[in-house]
């Protein structure tokens, strides 16, 4: 059988990411984050522990009859469930895997972010409003 390289390269991939061959500095592989431990996370995880609870009551109920196996499928329902609300919760504060360093410099590396953001926050208001100033000195003249 004639295996193009195309084919090999992709296989190789596959297996260097089922492997996790290919997390190294210059080629992270992030699978997951973490949370600096706050309110807002530990909330989180408190839900998440009673979600995947009820989940795997539910799955088990519907799936005893047949002799079902479900492993890890509501921890998994429950992480993406988790993952899809981030952006709404406001003052969690997620570190990417490739980042992980220290409890205190992940502290470090947030509060420089929003610091980075507030000021870009202020910049583009300072620019909406000087805008706002030469249409309405626009419509004047």
């Amino acid at each position: 059988a004639v295996v193009s390289t195309q084919s090999t390269g992709r296989l190789s991939r596959y297996l260097q990411i089922l492997t996790c061959n290919s997390a190294t500095k210059s080629n992270p592989l992030p699978i997951g984050s973490l949370f600096v431990l706050n309110g807002p996370s530990f909330l989180l995880a408190i839900i998440g522990t009673f979600c995947t609870a009820f989940l795997t009551m539910a799955i088990n109920a519907l799936t005893m009859p047949w002799g079902g196996k479900y492993f890890s499928l509501p921890c998994m329902i429950t992480v993406g469930l988790i993952y899809r609300a981030l952006d709404d919760v406001p003052g969690l504060i997620r570190i990417p895997l490739e980042e992980t360093t220290t409890p205190e410099d992940h502290l470090i590396k947030w509060k420089l972010h929003q610091a980075e953001r507030a000021t870009t926050e202020a910049k583009a208001t300072e620019m909406a409003q000087i805008n706002v100033n030469a249409e309405n000195c626009g419509e004047v003249a």
